[in-house]
């Protein structure tokens, strides 16, 4: 009896340590997968963040190949700023770097290129983050500054406005119309309405997203809008860090034009708001009037 009872006994403390070791194992497992997904994240993240400050140096544009698919969502906060999550951790800020894309993307390879914002003197540096294999469908009539550059970069197919409605292939519509045309973002779609201004040499116009308006000066704005995502709630919140940007950099070129008694020039306006192109244009019409008098440095 005894001796039976020592047998079952043996049993059943085998059937339970393998239980606990069988338990341990799984737990292990789950662990060190999550560590790696977090050291993954983590290391993505870093690899992220040493391409974008490379932008504020020589950098133009590069790819970024994981190996494996990513998830990389951008989360923009009011007064805060940006953070960029991979696989939905390591949550980085992005300071004093303007990261435009999809809100949310996920692919194994990355491409990320920047453009100067332009207004017309220099803000700062746009940089654009992407999916390699995603595509953005050109429809309508669109200015010859989207041909540059960005066609050596990123997937573009090129779609006569009659054909749009036949073309249903998972790419990113960007429609394209004059600015002439424009009577008001009355339609969920991605539409820039743009011209071409001589005086500042760029385009500018209204971009429409999701039924929002906003009044746009310079190319680097118009990339801006073409890779995000039409839920504009990102976007805003760039657009509007970029543009206190924009109004600190104008106050230092007014002040510019204020110090500037030797010329014969007193200019006092009230402060620019960049997203107007009278605005705009009237500072560069201050700018070239300093170059023509003698002996006056241009402002910017």
């Amino acid at each position: 009896m005894k001796r039976g009872f020592a047998v079952s006994f043996s049993w059943l403390f085998s059937i339970m340590a393998g239980i606990a070791i069988f338990l341990f194992l799984i737990g292990f497992a789950y662990k060190n997968t999550d560590l790696f997904g977090t050291l993954t994240s983590q290391i993505a993240v870093e690899e992220l963040d040493t391409a974008f400050s490379g932008f504020k140096g020589s950098l133009v544009s590069t790819n970024l190949d994981f190996g494996k698919p990513v998830e990389i969502k951008l989360n923009c906060i009011d007064d805060v700023g940006e953070k960029i999550f991979v696989n939905n951790k390591g949550g980085k800020t992005l300071k004093g770097k303007l990261v435009f894309g999809p809100s949310l993307m996920e692919d194994s390879e990355y491409i990320i290129w920047t453009k100067d914002w332009r207004v017309p003197f220099k803000v700062t540096n746009f940089i654009y983050l992407i999916e390699k294999n995603k595509r953005y469908e050109f429809i309508g009539n669109k200015h010859d500054e989207t041909d540059i550059s960005g066609r050596e970069v990123f997937n573009v197919m090129d779609i006569p406005e009659q054909m749009k409605s036949l073309v249903s292939n998972g790419g990113e519509f960007v429609d394209f119309k004059e600015l002439s045309s424009y009577g008001g973002c009355v339609n969920n779609e991605k539409i820039i309405y743009w011209d071409y201004d001589e005086d500042l040499k760029d385009v500018h116009g209204f971009i429409c997203l999701n039924r929002e308006e906003f009044e746009f000066v310079g190319s680097a704005m118009m990339y801006a809008a073409i890779f995000s995502d039409n839920d504009d709630k990102y976007f805003r919140c760039m657009y509007e860090i970029a543009e206190d940007k924009a109004e600190i950099i104008a106050k230092i070129h007014r002040e510019k034009l204020n110090l500037n008694p030797i010329c014969g020039i007193n200019i006092n306006f009230n402060l620019l708001d960049v997203s107007s192109i009278d605005r705009v244009n009237d500072l560069v019409s201050k700018n070239d009037l300093l170059l023509r008098e003698n002996n006056c440095r241009s402002v910017y």
